[in-house]
């Protein structure tokens, strides 16, 4: 997935975790997208910082626990962007494996 991000000339990646421990693909993502990466390790996303990097018109797609993209849901659309333009992929157990 990180080598394919060099061939968009206008992806922004906003990447959320916990702690540097979990930030498994820091250096790869930083590497690849230089000025274009934000990690924000150990600290909640707030809006101001979604006002400053999403674009108008984005498409944004946001993976994570459901009450994370919740709040950040509630953020983008308080800001003026467009439930199309806004995409969900949940991590939970692959209940198959169960």
């Amino acid at each position: 997935m990180v080598s394919s991000f060099q061939n968009h000339d206008h992806l922004t990646l906003i990447h959320c975790v916990r702690s540097e421990e979990y930030a498994v693909f820091s250096q790869n993502f930083q590497s690849k997208l230089g000025e274009s990466y934000h990690q924000f390790a150990g600290k909640n996303i707030t809006k101001s910082d979604l006002e400053q990097l999403v674009t108008s018109g984005a498409a944004i797609y946001l993976c994570g626990p459901v009450p994370f993209m919740q709040a950040v849901e509630v953020m983008l659309r308080e800001l003026g962007h467009d439930q199309d333009d806004i995409h969900f992929e949940a991590f939970q157990p692959a209940l198959s494996l169960v």
